[in-house]
Protein backbone atom coordinates (compact mmCIF):
# COMPACT_ATOMS: atom_id res chain seq x y z
CA UNK A 1 0.00 0.00 0.00
CA UNK A 2 1.22 3.51 -0.73
CA UNK A 3 1.03 6.34 1.75
CA UNK A 4 -2.28 8.29 1.82
CA UNK A 5 -0.26 11.42 1.04
CA UNK A 6 1.45 9.83 -1.94
CA UNK A 7 0.29 10.84 -5.45
CA UNK A 8 -1.52 8.43 -7.73
CA UNK A 9 1.07 8.83 -10.50
CA UNK A 10 4.74 9.76 -10.64
CA UNK A 11 5.83 11.29 -13.95
CA UNK A 12 9.51 10.74 -14.77
CA UNK A 13 11.20 13.08 -17.25
CA UNK A 14 14.83 12.31 -18.15
CA UNK A 15 16.65 15.45 -19.25
CA UNK A 16 19.89 15.94 -21.14
CA UNK A 17 20.51 18.96 -23.36
CA UNK A 18 16.81 19.39 -24.17
CA UNK A 19 16.27 22.73 -22.43
CA UNK A 20 14.83 24.29 -25.56
CA UNK A 21 11.89 21.86 -25.41
CA UNK A 22 11.57 21.39 -21.65
CA UNK A 23 8.97 24.08 -20.96
CA UNK A 24 6.66 22.62 -23.61
CA UNK A 25 6.90 19.14 -22.07
CA UNK A 26 6.37 20.34 -18.50
CA UNK A 27 3.46 22.59 -19.45
CA UNK A 28 1.76 19.61 -21.08
CA UNK A 29 2.11 17.71 -17.79
CA UNK A 30 0.82 20.53 -15.60
CA UNK A 31 -2.18 20.97 -17.94
CA UNK A 32 -3.42 17.42 -17.25
CA UNK A 33 -7.09 17.01 -16.36
CA UNK A 34 -6.12 15.11 -13.20
CA UNK A 35 -3.92 16.78 -10.60
CA UNK A 36 -2.88 13.98 -8.25
CA UNK A 37 0.63 13.45 -9.58
CA UNK A 38 4.25 14.38 -9.00
CA UNK A 39 6.83 15.25 -11.64
CA UNK A 40 10.37 13.95 -11.24
CA UNK A 41 12.88 15.50 -13.62
CA UNK A 42 16.22 13.73 -13.63
CA UNK A 43 18.79 16.16 -15.03
CA UNK A 44 21.41 13.86 -16.48
CA UNK A 45 24.34 16.27 -16.67
CA UNK A 46 22.72 19.04 -18.76
CA UNK A 47 24.87 22.06 -19.55
CA UNK A 48 22.28 24.02 -21.53
CA UNK A 49 19.32 26.11 -20.38
CA UNK A 50 17.45 23.19 -18.80
CA UNK A 51 18.72 23.62 -15.21
CA UNK A 52 17.84 27.33 -15.24
CA UNK A 53 14.32 26.62 -16.48
CA UNK A 54 13.82 24.09 -13.69
CA UNK A 55 15.00 26.58 -11.04
CA UNK A 56 12.38 29.09 -12.19
CA UNK A 57 9.41 26.71 -11.86
CA UNK A 58 7.44 27.07 -8.64
CA UNK A 59 5.22 24.03 -8.21
CA UNK A 60 5.12 21.74 -5.18
CA UNK A 61 4.61 18.73 -7.45
CA UNK A 62 8.01 19.17 -9.12
CA UNK A 63 11.03 17.20 -7.87
CA UNK A 64 14.42 17.75 -9.51
CA UNK A 65 17.32 15.35 -9.19
CA UNK A 66 20.67 16.26 -10.73
CA UNK A 67 23.43 13.80 -11.53
CA UNK A 68 26.51 13.47 -13.69
CA UNK A 69 25.87 12.18 -17.19
CA UNK A 70 25.09 8.46 -16.95
CA UNK A 71 22.66 7.82 -19.80
CA UNK A 72 18.90 7.77 -20.23
CA UNK A 73 18.37 4.30 -18.73
CA UNK A 74 20.12 5.24 -15.49
CA UNK A 75 18.22 8.53 -15.42
CA UNK A 76 14.84 6.83 -15.81
CA UNK A 77 15.71 4.21 -13.19
CA UNK A 78 16.75 6.95 -10.80
CA UNK A 79 13.41 8.65 -11.36
CA UNK A 80 11.60 5.38 -10.64
CA UNK A 81 13.56 4.97 -7.40
CA UNK A 82 12.39 8.42 -6.29
CA UNK A 83 8.76 7.83 -7.31
CA UNK A 84 6.23 7.71 -4.47
CA UNK A 85 3.24 6.60 -6.54
CA UNK A 86 2.23 3.04 -7.49
CA UNK A 87 2.09 4.07 -11.17
CA UNK A 88 4.93 5.67 -13.13
CA UNK A 89 4.49 7.51 -16.42
CA UNK A 90 7.38 8.55 -18.65
CA UNK A 91 7.70 11.58 -20.91
CA UNK A 92 10.77 12.47 -22.95
CA UNK A 93 11.72 16.12 -22.57
CA UNK A 94 11.23 16.83 -26.29
CA UNK A 95 7.73 15.31 -26.50
CA UNK A 96 4.40 16.31 -24.95
CA UNK A 97 1.00 15.07 -23.82
CA UNK A 98 -2.54 16.09 -24.54
CA UNK A 99 -4.51 17.05 -21.39
CA UNK A 100 -6.33 13.73 -20.91
CA UNK A 101 -3.29 11.47 -21.14
CA UNK A 102 -2.85 10.67 -17.44
CA UNK A 103 -6.56 10.47 -16.69
CA UNK A 104 -7.28 8.12 -19.59
CA UNK A 105 -4.30 5.78 -19.27
CA UNK A 106 -4.59 5.55 -15.48
CA UNK A 107 -8.29 4.65 -15.77
CA UNK A 108 -7.35 1.72 -17.99
CA UNK A 109 -4.32 0.74 -15.87
CA UNK A 110 -6.44 0.48 -12.73
CA UNK A 111 -9.10 -1.81 -14.25
CA UNK A 112 -7.19 -4.97 -13.26
CA UNK A 113 -4.50 -5.91 -10.76
CA UNK A 114 -2.79 -7.94 -13.48
CA UNK A 115 -2.04 -4.95 -15.71
CA UNK A 116 1.67 -4.13 -15.84
CA UNK A 117 1.38 -1.19 -18.23
CA UNK A 118 -1.07 0.85 -20.29
CA UNK A 119 -0.35 3.06 -23.26
CA UNK A 120 -2.13 5.40 -25.63
CA UNK A 121 -1.86 5.93 -29.32
CA UNK A 122 0.39 8.87 -30.24
CA UNK A 123 0.58 11.49 -32.93
CA UNK A 124 3.60 12.07 -35.12
CA UNK A 125 3.78 15.86 -34.96
CA UNK A 126 5.08 16.71 -38.47
CA UNK A 127 2.57 14.51 -40.31
CA UNK A 128 -0.37 14.85 -37.86
CA UNK A 129 -0.86 11.10 -38.17
CA UNK A 130 -1.39 8.54 -35.40
CA UNK A 131 1.50 6.06 -35.33
CA UNK A 132 -0.56 3.00 -34.41
CA UNK A 133 -3.02 1.78 -37.00
CA UNK A 134 -4.18 -1.59 -35.65
CA UNK A 135 -4.33 -2.85 -32.07
CA UNK A 136 -6.51 -5.89 -31.42
CA UNK A 137 -8.10 -5.75 -27.97
CA UNK A 138 -10.35 -7.61 -25.61
CA UNK A 139 -12.00 -4.75 -23.77
CA UNK A 140 -9.21 -2.41 -22.61
CA UNK A 141 -6.54 -5.14 -22.85
CA UNK A 142 -4.26 -5.76 -25.83
CA UNK A 143 -4.94 -9.26 -27.15
CA UNK A 144 -1.31 -9.96 -28.05
CA UNK A 145 1.26 -7.21 -27.61
CA UNK A 146 3.88 -8.79 -29.89
CA UNK A 147 1.42 -9.26 -32.74
CA UNK A 148 0.61 -5.57 -32.32
CA UNK A 149 4.29 -4.69 -32.69
CA UNK A 150 4.70 -6.65 -35.93
CA UNK A 151 1.52 -5.18 -37.41
CA UNK A 152 2.61 -1.63 -36.59
CA UNK A 153 6.23 -1.70 -37.79
CA UNK A 154 7.59 -2.26 -34.29
CA UNK A 155 5.61 0.56 -32.67
CA UNK A 156 3.77 -0.10 -29.41
CA UNK A 157 4.50 1.30 -26.00
CA UNK A 158 6.89 4.23 -26.10
CA UNK A 159 8.81 6.29 -23.56
CA UNK A 160 6.31 9.14 -23.99
CA UNK A 161 3.01 7.24 -24.17
CA UNK A 162 3.05 4.68 -21.35
CA UNK A 163 2.14 4.37 -17.70
CA UNK A 164 3.56 1.37 -15.82
CA UNK A 165 3.07 -0.38 -12.52
CA UNK A 166 6.10 0.46 -10.38
CA UNK A 167 5.92 -2.95 -8.72
CA UNK A 168 5.88 -4.77 -12.08
CA UNK A 169 8.66 -2.59 -13.43
CA UNK A 170 10.97 -3.31 -10.51
CA UNK A 171 10.11 -7.02 -10.53
CA UNK A 172 11.10 -7.43 -14.19
CA UNK A 173 14.36 -5.52 -13.86
CA UNK A 174 13.60 -1.91 -14.88
CA UNK A 175 15.60 -0.32 -17.72
CA UNK A 176 18.86 -2.06 -18.66
CA UNK A 177 21.55 0.36 -17.45
CA UNK A 178 24.08 -0.91 -19.99
CA UNK A 179 21.84 -0.33 -23.01
CA UNK A 180 22.25 3.01 -24.77
CA UNK A 181 19.78 2.55 -27.62
CA UNK A 182 16.32 0.93 -27.86
CA UNK A 183 16.52 0.11 -24.15
CA UNK A 184 12.86 1.01 -23.79
CA UNK A 185 11.75 -1.69 -26.26
CA UNK A 186 13.52 -4.24 -24.09
CA UNK A 187 11.62 -3.15 -20.98
CA UNK A 188 8.24 -3.03 -22.74
CA UNK A 189 8.75 -6.64 -23.87
CA UNK A 190 9.51 -7.77 -20.31
CA UNK A 191 6.44 -5.94 -19.00
CA UNK A 192 4.27 -7.61 -21.66
CA UNK A 193 5.67 -11.05 -20.75
CA UNK A 194 4.96 -10.54 -17.03
CA UNK A 195 1.53 -8.87 -17.05
CA UNK A 196 -1.44 -7.67 -19.08
CA UNK A 197 -1.10 -4.54 -21.22
CA UNK A 198 -3.87 -1.97 -21.58
CA UNK A 199 -4.44 0.33 -24.54
CA UNK A 200 -6.18 3.69 -25.02
CA UNK A 201 -7.17 4.16 -28.65
CA UNK A 202 -7.09 7.96 -28.46
CA UNK A 203 -3.86 9.61 -29.59
CA UNK A 204 -2.95 11.42 -26.37
CA UNK A 205 0.82 11.79 -26.73
CA UNK A 206 2.68 13.86 -29.32
CA UNK A 207 5.93 12.47 -30.67
CA UNK A 208 8.16 15.19 -32.10
CA UNK A 209 10.02 13.23 -34.76
CA UNK A 210 11.27 16.50 -36.22
CA UNK A 211 13.51 17.12 -33.20
CA UNK A 212 17.15 16.42 -34.16
CA UNK A 213 19.82 14.58 -32.19
CA UNK A 214 17.63 12.36 -30.02
CA UNK A 215 18.85 8.83 -29.30
CA UNK A 216 16.05 7.29 -31.36
CA UNK A 217 17.21 9.28 -34.40
CA UNK A 218 20.92 8.52 -34.00
CA UNK A 219 20.46 5.38 -36.05
CA UNK A 220 24.03 4.52 -37.02
CA UNK A 221 25.30 4.33 -33.42
CA UNK A 222 22.12 2.70 -32.18
CA UNK A 223 22.01 -0.27 -34.53
CA UNK A 224 25.59 -1.50 -34.24
CA UNK A 225 25.41 -3.11 -30.77
CA UNK A 226 23.36 -6.29 -30.64
CA UNK A 227 19.88 -5.10 -29.56
CA UNK A 228 19.05 -5.57 -25.88
CA UNK A 229 15.56 -6.83 -26.66
CA UNK A 230 17.03 -9.70 -28.71
CA UNK A 231 19.42 -10.60 -25.89
CA UNK A 232 16.44 -10.69 -23.53
CA UNK A 233 14.32 -12.72 -25.94
CA UNK A 234 17.10 -15.32 -26.24
CA UNK A 235 17.43 -15.60 -22.47
CA UNK A 236 13.71 -15.70 -21.69
CA UNK A 237 12.97 -18.12 -24.51
CA UNK A 238 15.76 -20.49 -23.43
CA UNK A 239 14.61 -20.41 -19.81
CA UNK A 240 10.96 -20.77 -20.90
CA UNK A 241 9.93 -17.63 -19.07
CA UNK A 242 7.77 -16.41 -21.94
CA UNK A 243 4.08 -17.27 -21.36
CA UNK A 244 2.90 -20.02 -23.66
CA UNK A 245 0.21 -17.87 -25.27
CA UNK A 246 2.88 -15.34 -26.33
CA UNK A 247 5.65 -17.70 -27.47
CA UNK A 248 4.76 -17.80 -31.16
CA UNK A 249 4.09 -14.06 -31.48
CA UNK A 250 7.27 -13.28 -29.50
CA UNK A 251 9.25 -15.46 -31.90
CA UNK A 252 7.74 -13.64 -34.89
CA UNK A 253 8.53 -10.28 -33.31
CA UNK A 254 12.13 -11.29 -32.54
CA UNK A 255 12.59 -12.31 -36.18
CA UNK A 256 10.98 -9.06 -37.34
CA UNK A 257 13.26 -7.03 -35.07
CA UNK A 258 16.34 -8.91 -36.25
CA UNK A 259 15.35 -8.26 -39.87
CA UNK A 260 14.76 -4.57 -39.13
CA UNK A 261 18.15 -4.29 -37.44
CA UNK A 262 19.91 -6.01 -40.35
CA UNK A 263 18.19 -3.75 -42.89
CA UNK A 264 19.15 -0.65 -40.90
CA UNK A 265 22.77 -1.79 -40.92
CA UNK A 266 22.52 -2.18 -44.70
CA UNK A 267 20.97 1.29 -45.08
CA UNK A 268 23.90 2.74 -43.15
CA UNK A 269 26.39 1.09 -45.49
CA UNK A 270 27.37 -1.57 -42.93
CA UNK A 271 26.56 -4.49 -45.21
CA UNK A 272 29.26 -6.84 -43.94
CA UNK A 273 28.06 -6.33 -40.37
CA UNK A 274 24.51 -6.91 -41.56
CA UNK A 275 25.37 -10.22 -43.23
CA UNK A 276 27.36 -11.36 -40.21
CA UNK A 277 24.53 -10.59 -37.81
CA UNK A 278 22.02 -12.37 -40.00
CA UNK A 279 24.14 -15.49 -40.38
CA UNK A 280 25.31 -15.72 -36.75
CA UNK A 281 21.90 -15.52 -35.07
CA UNK A 282 21.16 -19.18 -34.38
CA UNK A 283 17.48 -18.93 -33.41
CA UNK A 284 16.35 -17.07 -36.54
CA UNK A 285 13.56 -18.60 -38.62
CA UNK A 286 14.97 -18.99 -42.13
CA UNK A 287 11.42 -19.17 -43.53
CA UNK A 288 10.46 -15.79 -42.10
CA UNK A 289 9.60 -13.38 -44.96
CA UNK A 290 11.09 -10.41 -43.09
CA UNK A 291 14.44 -12.19 -42.93
CA UNK A 292 14.32 -13.01 -46.62
CA UNK A 293 13.78 -9.33 -47.33
CA UNK A 294 16.65 -8.44 -45.00
CA UNK A 295 18.95 -10.87 -46.80
CA UNK A 296 18.18 -9.19 -50.12
CA UNK A 297 18.80 -5.77 -48.55
CA UNK A 298 22.34 -6.77 -47.54
CA UNK A 299 23.27 -7.27 -51.20
CA UNK A 300 21.69 -4.12 -52.66
CA UNK A 301 23.90 -1.03 -53.17
CA UNK A 302 23.61 1.44 -50.30
CA UNK A 303 22.77 4.27 -52.70
CA UNK A 304 19.75 2.36 -54.03
CA UNK A 305 18.50 1.67 -50.50
CA UNK A 306 18.83 5.31 -49.52
CA UNK A 307 17.00 6.55 -52.60
CA UNK A 308 14.14 4.13 -51.88
CA UNK A 309 13.96 5.25 -48.26
CA UNK A 310 13.98 8.92 -49.21
CA UNK A 311 11.08 8.41 -51.61
CA UNK A 312 9.06 6.54 -48.96
CA UNK A 313 9.71 9.26 -46.38
CA UNK A 314 8.61 11.99 -48.76
CA UNK A 315 5.38 10.14 -49.47
CA UNK A 316 4.69 9.76 -45.74
CA UNK A 317 5.71 13.28 -44.74
CA UNK A 318 2.66 15.10 -46.09
CA UNK A 319 0.57 16.29 -43.10
CA UNK A 320 -2.87 14.74 -42.87
CA UNK A 321 -4.44 18.15 -42.26
CA UNK A 322 -3.77 21.37 -40.39
CA UNK A 323 -5.58 20.44 -37.22
CA UNK A 324 -4.11 21.38 -33.85
CA UNK A 325 -2.98 18.48 -31.73
CA UNK A 326 -2.95 20.39 -28.45
CA UNK A 327 -6.67 20.95 -27.97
Amino acid sequence: MHSPSAPRVSVVVPLHQKGIYLSRALQSIFRQTMEDFEVIVVDDGSTDDGPRILREIVDARLVVHRQDRQGVSVARNRGVSLARAPWVAFLDADDEWLPKFLESTLRIAETSSGISAAFSNLWDYPTRRPLLSRVDRQGPLVSDYFTTLVRNDGIGMSSSSVIVSKAHLIACGAFADHARHYEDMDLWARLAWTGEVGFCEESLAIYHSEVPDSASKNVRDGIRPYPAVLHTYEEWNTKQWIPERLRESSRRYANWFLAWNVMELAHQGLREEARQRLSSTQWRDSRNPYLWKAKVWTWLPTAVLRIGRRVRRELRSVPKDNQSLRS
